[in-house]
């Protein structure tokens, strides 16, 4: 099966080369380098590795970015620090172990050696000591931005041998300078740590991992910590064999500990000092590790505000998207973001009842929770699935004197009547008119497009309450796949077709008989391809008339897992994205911004004078129809499957318009300067900045 080697490298033109001899079996290495200014970039080139440059963040950032980012030629990746070395004896094991490991093994676990004036000194480091860096791509993500935790998404083994570490090979000073900043960043997250519970529970648990997490957040909370770290290394540990090196470690050590210490004290004394903090509640049906697009993007926004040290609830559903029956856990803290789950029934979305029953044992173990969490000047963002939430969200938080944000995906009940859903248009204007007072009620009403902020406008909501925030997509993971590079268009046996793309959801707002009778137009023609990716209502009808009109040019594959996302979007050649007029303004498709991330133009299927079909037409990165157009729609194909460099400009144009406004950073920026400008200190600010205004004598008669 082979593995892969991931080298972390800032400034190790020291190190590099003899990292890169003890890996010299594997025939592919990459070297991640944080900008470095020696010769590490040289060195790694003259040895012919790959070399990708990225500006460092944190380390488990840095790794993440890794192992989404880079295609690699194994399925399994080593993840290796420069001043790290492998041994023969491991890379076999390794070898082995990954060449049969069942497809519910995700990462494996190593032992680490640590040397130092040549010496391994072994009890003064806490041997044995656990590192989980062999990891099955797509399904491990790294945690905690300092001393970083590997989640693995399966099972985890152990292997046998050593890891070499020579932590020292740049000197003592520049180990200082390094812990330096390590303490600082271990300080931000311990600050963050202690105010969570501990799970006493974890110290008996059969993962040593587990073990060691416990215990670390047991120690924590020690008085006189440095010192009892001291004690525990070079006496109950036996650090005093090691010699006047295990001695020196020791001291090094209890320095650390004691500076991460006072930075500590110090981060908590300067929070105390300041105003109350407050936190932000969200509330969502979906959330991390569900893969559905409302969940993705609320798990991106709120794993990006905790990690700039802000305190951030969710208030969720126990269900995946795809699995109602899934039974996550209650409570839980997920890379700083404070998750609850709320119990519901779980009929999931294959019978209108029983999502009907799913919704509101929501509404009710959400709004019971949000009572107990808002306290008076928090930021309650709620979104809208399920449906009406906002109604729920803003009983509670007028309540408890919260600020309420809606975080508008949708417009219900217009949607439902749209579609003539059994029963909502006898109860409609009723809905409206409470879902139109919660609107009212909030600070800021956020929506997706110009054509959706005029609904809310036509429905009484003033424009200074209304703000305009994009959906996005990851452009770091999500980048454009040459076509002869995507191991998909291989597997799915593609290879030198033109292939009409639909990826995501197919619902009921979504518009597909123009697509398949244009397919089975196009049946004579055997280079033209078209091809659905995902799930959905609508997914069954595809089928059913794909069979029933025998079209051998459409193939069907279920939702691909995030680590093939980059390469499922990029095998079509174009992409269809389709929307039934009368929803326009109560809906976006927001698989366009991942396309356009891949690099891909869209045909776009519904209104001529819709959001997306502005956006293309804007940026010249596709083509419009209106829903019925056949002919056109098959004539433009065929004219594209002739002329594919089209095609090509047109994906370039759609991802340079995706760089300017639609990545994910653009849009976390504008989130983070929203709750900002809601927050009750911002108003206060904004109130006494009016006050200094006033005449001296305003107010007095």
């Amino acid at each position: 099966m082979g593995v892969s080697v991931l080298i972390l490298t800032l400034n190790e033109e020291a190190n590099l080369s003899a990292c890169l001899d003890s890996v010299s079996e594997c025939d592919d290495i990459v070297v991640l380098d944080s900008i470095s200014d020696d010769k590490t970039v040289e060195i790694a080139r003259s040895r012919g590795v790959r070399v990708i440059q990225r500006s460092f963040d944190n380390y488990a950032a840095q790794r993440n970015a890794g192992l989404n980012t880079v295609q690699y030629r194994h399925p399994w990746v080593l993840m290796l620090d420069a001043d790290e070395r492998v041994t023969p004896e491991l890379w076999r094991e390794m070898s082995e172990a990954t060449d049969s490991a069942d497809p519910t093994v995700s990462l494996f676990h190593f032992r680490r050696k640590d040397y130092w004036f040549g010496q391994w000194y072994r009890r003064s480091s806490g041997y044995p000591t656990w590192f989980g860096r062999l990891v099955r791509v797509g399904h491990v993500t790294v945690e905690r931005e300092i001393n970083e935790q590997y989640v693995a998404h399966g099972e985890s083994k152990f292997l046998k041998e050593h890891l070499l570490h020579f932590p020292f090979n740049k000197g003592v000073a520049y180990w200082l300078e390094r812990h330096n900043r390590y303490s600082s960043m271990e300080a931000v997250a311990q600050a963050e740590e202690r105010r969570q519970k501990v799970v006493v529970r974890g110290l008996w648990s059969r993962d040593p991992i587990m073990r060691r997490k416990t215990m670390k957040q047991i120690a924590y909370r020690l008085p006189a910590r440095p010192l009892l770290a001291f004690c525990y290394l070079y006496g109950a540990r036996g650090g005093f064999l090691d010699g006047r090196a295990g001695l020196r470690y020791c001291i090094l050590r209890t320095m650390y500990e004691y500076m991460i210490d006072v930075k500590v004290k110090e981060r908590l004394w300067n929070e105390g000092e300041r105003e109350p903090k407050t936190k932000t509640i969200f509330i969502n049906r979906y959330f991390y590790p569900d893969h559905s697009a409302t969940s993705l993007l609320l798990s991106d926004l709120a794993f990006d505000l905790a990690s700039r040290g802000q305190d951030i609830h969710v208030i969720t559903g126990g269900q995946l998207y795809t699995d109602p029956g899934a039974s996550l856990l209650s409570k839980e803290v997920i890379r700083r973001v404070n998750v609850f789950r709320v119990r519901t029934s779980r009929f999931g979305r294959a019978r209108l009842l029983g999502r009907v029953l799913d919704y509101v044992t929501f509404y009710l173990g959400a709004t019971w929770r949000l009572l107990r969490s808002i306290q008076p000047g928090d930021v309650v963002v709620a979104k809208t699935d399920p449906p009406m939430m906002s109604v729920c969200a803003a009983w509670a938080a007028r309540i408890n004197k919260g600020v309420l944000v809606n975080w508008v995906q949708d417009l219900f009940p217009e949607v439902a009547t749209s579609l003539d859903v059994y029963g909502v248009r006898f109860a409609a204007p009723m809905l409206k008119r409470f879902r139109n007072k919660s609107l009212q009620q909030g600070r800021s009403n956020v929506v997706l497009g110009a054509r959706m902020a005029q609904r809310l406008r036509d429905e009484g909501v003033t424009s200074d309450r209304i703000t305009v925030i994009e959906n996005w997509a990851d452009g770091e993971v999500i980048q454009p796949v040459p076509m002869e590079d995507n191991p998909l268009r291989c597997e799915w046996r593609l290879e030198g077709k033109f292939v009409l793309g639909y990826s995501g959801n197919m619902g009921h707002v979504h518009e597909f008989k123009t697509i398949i009778d244009a397919a089975e137009r196009l049946k004579g023609e055997p280079e033209i391809a078209f091809l659905f990716i995902g799930d959905g209502i609508a997914r069954r009808w595809l089928e059913d008339e794909t069979a029933e009109r025998r079209l051998t040019n459409v193939q069907f594959y279920p939702y691909q897992p995030n680590d093939r996302l980059r390469w499922s979007l990029s095998v079509p050649d174009v992409h269809f994205v389709s929307l039934r007029p009368t929803l326009e303004g109560l809906i976006v498709p927001s698989k366009f911004y991942g396309i356009a991330a891949a690099g891909r133009p869209v045909i776009h299927i519904g209104d001529l004078d819709g959001e997306i079909a502005r956006i293309v037409e804007r940026e010249q990165c596709g083509w419009n129809f209106c829903i019925g157009e056949v002919g056109p729609l098959a004539q433009c194909i065929l004219e594209l499957s002739q002329r594919p460099h089209e095609a090509e400009e047109a994906g370039f144009r759609a991802r340079r318009a995706f760089d300017r406004q639609y990545a994910r950073a653009h849009a976390l920026k504008s989130w983070r300067r929203l709750l900002d400008s809601v927050s009750v200190p911002a108003l206060r600010r904004e109130e006494e900045e009016v006050m200094r205004e006033l005449p001296v004598g305003t107010g007095k008669e």
